[in-house]
């Protein structure tokens, strides 16, 4: 099945089509004679992100859809640099249990600081209102107990977070290589004795916990493919469908407000610590049912919208209170939101990733800046570049751990300025910017989309 580019509340996905400065002739193709073929290669960058709690990826669309014009109006430019080689794909999904594809969603409007449909340019564009099929299989892929869509009142812990999120994107690889080999054929691009050998690189991007989930992929994808290699190529374990592994690695983190450690000694975590692990079972249904029925079925919309607004500040036409109101109306949310946070402070506490994410040294050095970082060896691994972006004030992070974990680190590079071309070491894998000057905050994407955005597509096209 061909992908389509789509922005829903529950999906943003954006498919760019193959073009022919895509495919890069292979070796094999200068040897004399057609009769044995010969082959192209598509080098994939696919760009993933995992959200915050509460996990509604319409939070993110503002900045996904800047992430897709600044890599674009750059590959556009007389200069074509060398990361345009690459086919770049951006793609991100509400977290399970944050659901709302039922909530009445405008995809015409232009929402707060800048989603808009130009974010999606240049591709096949998907409405998505129609094609149910599609979003049950981008959202709850067929990876065993995952293959149909789970219950609307499924909760789902952090540890099921995790799997969820690495079976999306294991499915999303392999959808956009069968894209990509479709597309070619299709398009005519190359003829019947040439195959298109398809290589995606994967970059992650996390926000908050979106982070700590990030790396746990990282963590999984060592062991997952590690396993497969001893097994002959074959993955054999019971959460998903037994298959040829696919050419895909994760080369990169981004990590932004990042909560990876010590989640309970933030100042936000000391309060919530106590209220969220003690709460008795029924009552994130009661207060579920206490938003359901009480505040969204006997208030009318214009007056829970200026609830909201007083509340929390959200400017009443902007897409962060857009996606709150249909957070709060949605069959779960609240309820999601309340168990994964109890989950959150209960699990994230020490450091607990070794060298497939710090590097052989513990500390990340080998390596670095070139083509085979992140790639999976049939011999070895490699562990992915890191970029660490923190607030220098976060009420989710607390100073101590951030500056454990920035001295823990500091035999690798430190981005003191944000800057990552000038003076850079090579051989680090490890890059940390605390924020001095532009005031970044924990909750950055209902405000600072267009600031993060910035940042973030300087280090991706470093990386690609």
């Amino acid at each position: 099945m061909v992908l389509k580019s789509r922005i829903s509340p529950d999906i943003f996905l954006h498919i760019p089509p193959v073009q022919p400065h895509h495919l890069k002739e292979s070796a094999s193709r200068t040897t004399q004679g057609h009769e044995h073929g010969h082959s192209d290669s598509v080098n994939v960058h696919l760009i993933f992100l995992v959200t915050g709690n509460p996990g509604l990826i319409g939070y993110y669309h503002p900045f996904l859809s800047q992430i897709v014009d600044l890599l674009r109006d750059d590959a556009d430019g007389d200069a074509v640099a060398t990361w345009t080689s690459s086919m770049t794909v951006v793609a991100g999904f509400s977290l399970g249990g944050f659901e709302v594809e039922d909530y009445k969603y405008n995809k015409n409007t232009s929402h707060g600081d800048g989603l808009r449909r130009p974010g999606i340019a240049n591709g096949n564009y998907d409405d998505g209102d129609n094609d149910d099929n599609m979003r049950r299989q981008l959202l709850f892929p067929d990876h065993g107990h995952y293959g149909e869509e789970p219950s609307s009142k499924k909760i789902y812990s952090l540890q099921e977070q995790i799997a969820l999120c690495y079976a999306r994107l294991q499915s999303l690889v392999r959808r956009v290589t069968e894209h990509v080999e479709a597309s070619t054929d299709m398009s005519g691009q190359h003829g019947s004795d040439i195959n298109v050998n398809v290589k995606v690189k994967v970059t992650l991007m996390g926000h908050s916990v979106g982070a700590y989930i990030a790396l746990e992929l990282v963590r999984l994808c060592h062991e997952k493919m590690r396993r497969s290699s001893q097994d002959g190529g074959y993955t054999t374990e019971p959460t998903e469908t037994t298959e040829t592994t696919q050419p895909w690695s994760i080369a990169s983190c981004i990590l932004l407000t990042p909560t990876i450690q010590d989640l309970h000694l933030s100042s936000s975590g000391r309060i919530a610590t106590p209220l969220l692990t003690s709460i008795p079972i029924p009552l994130p249904t009661l207060l579920q049912s206490l938003v359901s029925h009480v505040l969204v079925a006997t208030l009318p919309a214009s007056w829970l919208k200026w609830l909201v607004s007083r509340v929390t500040s959200m400017n009443a036409e902007s897409h962060g209170m857009e996606t709150t109101l249909a957070f709060l109306t949605s069959a779960t949310g609240v309820r999601q939101a309340l168990y994964m946070a109890k989950c959150e402070l209960l699990e994230i506490r020490t450091e607990k990733w070794g060298e497939e994410v710090w590097g052989a040294s513990g500390g990340g050095g080998g390596g670095g800046g070139g083509e085979e970082d992140g790639e999976i060896g049939v011999g070895g691994q490699h562990s992915p570049n890191l970029f660490f972006w923190f607030a220098k004030q976060d009420h989710w992070v607390a100073d101590a751990t951030r500056d454990e974990l920035f001295n823990k680190r500091r035999g690798q590079h430190i981005d003191d300025d944000g800057s990552i071309s000038d003076g850079r070491a090579r051989n680090a894998k490890t890059h940390f910017r605390i924020d001095e000057a532009d005031g970044l905050v924990h909750a950055w994407c209902l405000g600072q989309s267009d600031l993060v955005a910035k940042r973030v597509s300087r280090w991706l096209k470093e990386v690609t």
